[in-house]
């Protein structure tokens, strides 16, 4: 009787038995769990395989590893990944040259030689290389075969930043022969640190080139001028600490040249450019002999060792005629002399980093020079801030022209541009 009791069907307020209802109800439950699993089951939308690409290009390095290992259409784009980023910082190596050094070099070139060698080659834009400790935990070879991967026609900007393990470490020669076969047309961003490029005339056809940057480079005048002389599209190039440079010539044809930077490269003695839409200039290192067209708008300057005031005074207005910014930064300073000429277009003017015992009162005549002067900052010390001050007001009662410009004092004459 208990048992019947158990299996009496339940009514509803009709009268009417349920049961069948019940089991319709748990069949549709069932219908939904099945759905679910059907949902967690499926891999994603079908989307087509350009997409996939798309979106995997847009992950960061890590990112897109972590999901090729679980994601069969992720797994495939991950052998034409555009962009190598390869760095400490990108790998999850933390940490600089001391803690552990030879371990986090170690791990870097291990991983590096694991993601290229399961790299196609194919679609790569950027590849940037960064590279601890050389040749310690990675030689020639290895450098050589990494950059076999990854550069080929379509490359768009190549970074190769090596840190030597030692200042007597063998220096590695870039191959320049892997910019050939159209390997070298597509590149518009070139930035190497810490090797020698040894270009020669018809080695290298970097036509798309637009950004050149150099660091402790080895590489002489001439082989320069081979590297420039197909670099037609060049917007902007900087040499730092190339010590092997003494004449450095800018020909003609780069007619879209820009920017031109020269940082500390100790053996230059001329820089002659004829480019001729070169807009701004910023050197620093010991004075050289300079050639750098009417075109110049911008002029910084940063010179160690030599009285540059005296030789703006000398020789720009003649130079530059058409000059609307210069940045004077020297740590020698004589009295200023007295322009000959004027220049008619500066507007702004930045003087800084005098020697302690430097005569403020002469910059007085040296503001007559440029009568269109908008902006001028002068960088002091502490302990010379009651005497420009003095000066500044000896030029407003020395002239009544200089009251529509912007002076302006800054204390501190530590500064060096970033």
């Amino acid at each position: 009787m208990g048992r019947d009791r158990r299996r009496r069907p339940i009514q509803g307020p009709n009268g009417l038995v349920n049961s069948a209802a019940k089991r319709k109800g748990s069949t549709c439950r069932q219908d939904d769990n099945s759905q679910s699993d059907k949902k967690l089951r499926y891999s994603g939308p079908s989307l087509p395989e350009d997409i996939w690409h798309h979106i995997h290009s847009l992950m960061r390095l890590r990112d897109a590893a972590r999901v090729a290992c679980v994601s069969r259409s992720f797994r495939y784009s991950w052998r034409c990944y555009p962009n190598l980023t390869i760095t400490r910082e990108t790998l999850g190596l933390k940490g600089g040259k001391y803690g552990r050094p030879f371990k986090k070099s170690c791990g870097l070139a291990r991983k590096t030689d694991h993601i290229l060698k399961n790299h196609s080659g194919r679609g790569v834009k950027v590849l940037k290389l960064q590279i601890h400790d050389f040749p310690m935990f990675s030689t020639s070879y290895d450098l050589d075969r990494w950059l076999h991967i990854a550069i080929k026609p379509g490359i768009e900007e190549l970074y190769l930043w090596l840190e030597l393990h030692s200042p007597d470490a063998a220096v590695y020669n870039f191959p320049c022969r892997l910019l050939l076969d159209g390997s070298g047309k597509s590149i518009r961003h070139l930035n190497l640190s810490n090797c020698a490029f040894r270009p020669t005339a018809g080695l290298c056809s970097l036509i798309s080139l637009t950004n050149l940057d150099l660091c402790d480079v080895r590489i002489t005048g001439d082989e320069l001028g081979y590297l420039l002389a197909s670099s037609v599209a060049l917007e902007k190039l900087r040499l730092v600490y190339c010590h092997e440079l003494f004449f450095l010539e800018i020909p003609t044809l780069l007619q879209q040249l820009r920017c031109l930077i020269i940082d500390h490269c100790e053996n230059l003695k001329v820089i002659d450019s004829k480019a001729p839409n070169l807009y701004s200039f910023l050197y620093l290192g010991d004075l050289v002999r300079l050639s750098l067209g009417d075109s110049l708008r911008v002029f910084e300057i940063y010179a160690s060792g030599s009285d540059f005031i005296y030789y703006a005074c000398e020789n720009l207005p003649g130079m530059l005629p058409n000059l609307e910014a210069l940045d004077i930064c020297s740590s020698f300073m004589g009295n200023t002399p007295v322009i000959p000429d004027k220049l008619l277009h500066l507007q702004q003017l930045r003087i800084r980093y005098f020697t302690p015992d430097y005569d403020y009162f002469s910059l007085v005549s040296f503001l007559d020079a440029f009568p269109s002067l908008e902006t001028f900052v002068l960088y002091v010390s502490h302990a010379h801030l009651a005497e420009v001050r003095d000066i500044y007001l000896r030029w407003r009662m020395y002239s009544f022209n200089y009251m529509h410009f912007l002076f302006t004092i800054i204390i501190g004459i530590n500064f060096y541009p970033m």
